[in-house]
């Protein structure tokens, strides 16, 4: 359950930060249609997290499920500290 807890508090503090980011990175009069995009990706985001970990858990085990998306969070960490300018670093 600790870990749990964790991964929400970690979703909820990353969600946030990142609709700052999205909306701080373009202009004024396209944040709309930015932050349009950005809640349609997370939407989509959160339908298929569910669907591939109850895809993994019923091919495999809980535990493949659990680790295939520790090595999906891995990867996009790493992809965003190579892909985000490092001036957002500041925010």
């Amino acid at each position: 359950y600790l870990m749990q807890v964790l991964a929400g508090f970690s979703y909820g503090i990353t969600g946030a930060a990142v609709a700052g980011m999205v909306i701080r990175s373009v202009p004024p009069d396209q944040r709309g249609v930015a932050n349009g995009i950005f809640q349609t990706l997370y939407g989509f985001g959160i339908l298929i997290g569910p669907v591939l970990v109850g895809s993994v858990t019923k091919w495999a085990s809980f535990d493949l499920a659990y680790w295939t998306m520790a090595a999906i969070a891995v990867a996009s960490a790493v992809l965003c500290w190579l892909l985000i300018p490092k001036k957002y670093a500041k925010m």
